[in-house]
């Protein structure tokens, strides 16, 4: 069976909207409501917590084809477990 890329402009059909980011960029902030599903289709962006006490904790690395926030639109808490950080230069949408 052949694999086919997602088609991004379904996303960008419906609403969605796409954006360059650069690294180091926060996309979201740990505990905001996620309202929205993203999609990367270049670079990497990373899923960080921070605790009080400033340690950083790498929860999830998201890459090319790769979705987040998907798991927490469906779910009953649905806000950030941590800040959503372009890891890379990254395509986001």
């Amino acid at each position: 069976m052949e694999e086919k890329k997602l088609n991004v402009e379904l996303f960008t059909a419906f609403g969605g909207r796409t954006v360059c980011v650069r690294k180091g960029s926060i996309l979201f902030l740990q505990g905001e409501v996620c309202v929205e599903i993203g999609y990367v289709s270049e670079g990497f962006v990373d899923i960080r917590s921070v605790t009080p006490e400033g340690r950083v904790w790498q929860i999830q690395s998201v890459g090319p084809e790769m979705f987040f926030g998907d798991v927490l639109m469906f779910s009953g808490e649905r806000r950030y477990l941590g800040n959503v950080v372009a890891a890379t230069d990254a395509v986001v949408t």
